[in-house]
């Protein structure tokens, strides 16, 4: 489904809270791999440290950063307990043997890149702010080890901060769209039953098949070109022998 069709269900349901996905959907990103965005970003890191008196080994941040998010990904895999930036973060000081208080300017610096990576969905946006105008709440939901203020200061840098009301983002409450009780959590804070909430993705799990299943109406917004050359590059890098996680 499309951003149009979005606008239909909204027309034909009536909901009184849009639910809305924000990576990939509300703020875009492009088709690069995860690890190639974290090499960008460890160019900028190395930088800030150094700027402050803290040299590490060329591209050590990018490795140690990679390791550090495969590890938070494993224990959330295992406890059911979701990930975040501060874990990633803590055990990456720990591995560049330096002090976790560095951890804060680490993180400054990734909302920093990631504002840089991240565009606007400009017709998403203004169907939001129509639903805002007309009364009904919109709410950002998202699976990321970024917090709910640091996805809201990405939302401000691109300039749709005034698409949402609130944000809900998984690490801070420890449970996920993907697991079903993050949906749980929102419609018990906004006070909506599931029957009168509509959300919307690009997921196909976490964004329509989920919700759908807890009782909330889903509109799926694929992206399926960058979708398509990123499971090309995955597939190149698994012939060139490389982690092809995305």
């Amino acid at each position: 489904m499309s951003v149009p069709a979005l606008r239909r269900a909204i027309r034909r349901r009536r909901p009184r809270l849009v639910c809305i996905d924000c990576f990939d959907t509300l703020l875009l990103r492009g088709a690069d791999h995860e690890e190639d965005r974290i090499r960008r970003l460890g160019a900028a890191a190395e930088t800030a440290l150094a700027a402050e008196g803290l040299e590490i080994p060329r591209g050590a941040f990018a490795a140690t950063r990679i390791a550090a998010s495969h590890a938070v990904y494993r224990s959330a895999a295992r406890t059911g307990i979701e990930g975040r930036l501060a874990q990633m973060l803590t055990l990456q000081c720990l591995a560049l043997g330096i002090d976790p208080v560095w951890a804060t300017l680490l993180e400054n610096v990734e909302i920093e890149q990631e504002a840089r990576d991240l565009r606007p969905n400009r017709p998403l946006a203004e169907l939001l702010r129509e639903c805002r105008r007309e009364g009904v709440p919109v709410v950002a939901v998202s699976d990321m080890y970024l917090s709910g203020n640091a996805i809201a200061r990405l939302l401000e840098a691109a300039g749709v901060a005034d698409c949402v009301d609130r944000v809900y983002a998984s690490s801070d409450h420890g449970t996920s769209k993907r697991q079903g009780d993050l949906f749980r959590l929102v419609l018990a804070a906004e006070g909506v039953p599931a029957g009168e909430c509509l959300h919307a993705g690009d997921c196909r799990v976490a964004d329509f098949e989920i919700p759908r299943s807890r009782g909330v109406a889903a509109v799926r917004i694929p992206r399926r070109l960058v979708g398509a050359v990123r499971a090309l590059r995955r597939l190149s890098r698994r012939f060139q022998g490389e982690p092809a996680h995305a």
